[in-house]
């Protein structure tokens, strides 16, 4: 993988797919926190799953920093978020939360 030298990553110290450590450059991730995430889900009504890499503390506020990217990038506000979990009992379904270890 060719990137800058400089660059600082997150190495994950062992691909489940290919068995090999996979660098991942820090501008990849959305958050702030000392452990790195995968998180998928989709804005409830939604046919296609988004992905983010997320840095967090804990998988609840790597859930909670998807959520908010998630829907500030479809443009949701706190009212449009309100009624899409008034009608489908929540704003965000969350299909994989995965800790890169």
């Amino acid at each position: 993988m060719s990137q800058d030298s400089n660059a600082p990553v997150i190495v994950q110290s062992q691909s489940p797919v290919y068995g090999e450590v996979v660098e991942i450059p820090l501008c990849q991730f959305i958050g702030s926190g000392r452990l790195p995430w995968l998180i998928i889900g989709r804005v409830p009504g939604d046919d296609d799953d988004t992905g983010y890499l997320v840095l967090a503390d804990d998988e609840s506020q790597a859930q909670e920093t998807f959520k908010d990217r998630l829907h500030d990038d479809a443009g949701n506000d706190e009212e449009v978020r309100a009624n899409i979990a008034g009608r489908y009992d929540s704003d965000t379904y969350i299909t994989t939360s995965h800790l890169l270890t």
